[in-house]
């Protein structure tokens, strides 16, 4: 197991909206290790209550920011490389280290099971022999759901790693492709409209790739500079993208 360990000392301001941006050096040397790499985000901080005889709204909403910021952080190692596999102990994103994330962490390493899995409609009780088509356990996202869209299932994970399959059998067309400039954390689903699939990482950056084909053939790439963690809603001939702060419509 590779073990990395960095302090910042740095004081950020808060008020500004700017995030993390890790030292050269430091990125230097996360990319020189090897194999799979656990990367543990402890989030260790003090608000301006400490400062009154008890916090206000501002001693609150500088607390939040510092969460943020420490979700920057994560996203940044996540750029990286596929290789890194990113924790926060603060699990249900509070902004405190409790009890309950310890619990919440032990419930989701127990249920842990990533795999896509094709069901034949109908039966009754455990289908689990007579029903499962097929099983996937591959290039599968951490968040974005699958997508369906002319007889293939695309898939998108971390990284900009894309995937296609068969839909009846299962079978990759092809695996973990990584899509162009677009690396990072992805938590909208793909979307797919006009021969035309959308990808938009959580970066802001939003990639079209052509629907089909032996691999994805990245058509447009736009980049909206703020996060991107909602899917892209498909309403008549339009779409639209809600980033952090904005929400964007495209149409003819």
């Amino acid at each position: 197991a590779n073990v990395f360990v960095y302090h910042s000392f740095k004081r950020w301001d808060l008020t500004r909206d700017k995030e993390f941006t890790l030292p050269t050096k430091v990125a230097e040397e996360l990319t020189k290790l090897q194999g799979q790499t656990t990367i543990v985000v402890l989030q260790q901080h003090k608000t301006f209550g400490q400062l009154s005889p008890k916090p206000d709204i501002y001693d609150y909403a500088a607390e939040r920011k510092v969460v943020d910021k420490v979700h920057d952080l994560v996203d940044q190692f996540r750029l990286l490389g596929p290789q890194f596999r990113v924790v926060t102990l603060d699990v249900n994103r509070d902004g405190r280290y409790t009890k309950e994330d310890w619990q919440l962490r032990e419930v989701r390493n127990a249920r842990a099971e990533n795999v896509l899995i094709a069901i034949r409609p109908g039966g009754s009780g455990d289908i689990s022999e007579s029903h499962v088509v097929w099983k996937h356990r591959q290039g599968l996202p951490y968040v974005a759901s699958p997508l369906y869209y002319d007889g293939r299932i695309y898939l998108v994970k971390d990284g900009g790693l894309v995937s296609a399959l068969n839909a009846r059998t299962g079978e990759p067309t092809y695996t973990q492709e990584r899509l162009t400039n677009a690396p990072g954390s992805y938590y909208a689903s793909p979307v797919a409209a006009d021969g035309h699939i959308y990808f938009a990482a959580l970066s802001g950056k939003l990639t079209v790739v052509q629907a089909g084909g032996a691999k994805p053939e990245v058509l447009h790439t736009a980049d909206f500079g703020e996060r991107v963690l909602a899917t892209p809603a498909l309403v008549g001939k339009n779409i639209y993208l809600r980033t952090q702060t904005k929400l964007y419509a495209f149409g003819e």
